[in-house]
């Protein structure tokens, strides 16, 4: 939702559906949590996933720099071990204010800027063009693109070469306009939501603090054996929704009690129809 002058507006056509699926003048309880993924939070990853990709860096993906960045800048919680030693571990993004992420930001484009060599300013104009009202995850696309999405047909037509739904970063494509989709018929539309409830169930029951590995597999094992040809490119845009959500539980960048109801809502049905 959006607040708009003290009303709560639907963000997308898919929340405004999940809106109308309640009866008018019922009374529902609601918690507030702002939605977690700020344009700082965009830029910190879409500079991280250029550096690891595009020059020679310690790390083998942008998940690892981002906790040897926060760990070396002091971006960190601490704790005690059972046998009474400290132990620091990395900070979710979201545990920042903004100040607090602004910062965060600039220092971990200086330790890039060290590591890498390349100059700061070209780490900032990457993301300069970033913005609060950009959809998330919409940054540069690389060369492997599509391959952590449900692909379309039309995609796969376009490269037969490529495995459907090659291995891509999140964050690192844009995701087509849905509304160039022509409306599906009624038994179509019902294969899309049963499809789509079927999705949430198998990457939630893959998806936890640590297990990106296994999310990742269990979306190949979605591409490759429950996905029908027949599926819209709608469908498929919200299946790589819930993908994306999944990830961030796995990277500690979201709650999995917030997550959890957003992707009901994308999918469509309830929160016990996937637990």
């Amino acid at each position: 939702m959006v607040i708009e002058r003290g009303k709560l507006i639907p963000a997308t056509p898919y929340d405004a559906e999940r809106l109308d699926t309640y009866r008018n003048g019922v009374r529902v309880n609601v918690r507030f949590t702002e939605d977690r993924d700020r344009v700082m939070v965009r830029k910190w990853w879409a500079i991280l996933g250029r550096a690891v990709k595009e020059c020679k860096t310690p790390w083998q993906n942008k998940e690892q720099a981002s906790e040897a960045i926060k760990l070396a800048l002091g971006i960190v919680n601490l704790s005690k071990t059972v046998g009474g030693d400290f132990m620091a571990y990395p900070k979710s993004l979201t545990e920042l204010d903004d100040p607090e992420l602004t910062e965060a930001v600039e220092r971990m484009i200086d330790v890039i800027y060290h590591v890498t060599g390349v100059d700061v300013s070209v780490w900032r104009k990457h993301v300069e063009n970033i913005r609060d009202d950009e959809p998330s995850e919409v940054v540069a696309p690389s060369s492997d693109a599509g391959s952590e999405e449900v692909p379309s047909p039309g995609q796969v037509a376009a490269d037969q070469s490529a495995p459907v739904g090659g291995p891509v970063e999140a964050g690192e494509h844009e995701v087509a306009d849905v509304q160039s989709t022509p409306p599906a018929s009624e038994p179509a539309a019902e294969a899309d939501r049963d499809w789509l409830k079927l999705v949430a169930k198998m990457l939630w029951a893959a998806t936890g603090v640590g297990e990106q590995d296994v999310l990742k597999n269990q979306l190949a094992a979605i591409r490759t054996a429950y996905t029908p040809e027949t599926i819209s490119d709608q469908a498929r845009a919200k299946a790589n929704s819930i993908n994306a959500k999944c990830k961030l539980v796995c990277f500690g960048e979201a709650s999995a009690a917030d997550t959890l109801p957003l992707i009901a809502g994308i999918a469509g049905c309830e929160v016990k129809d996937i637990t």
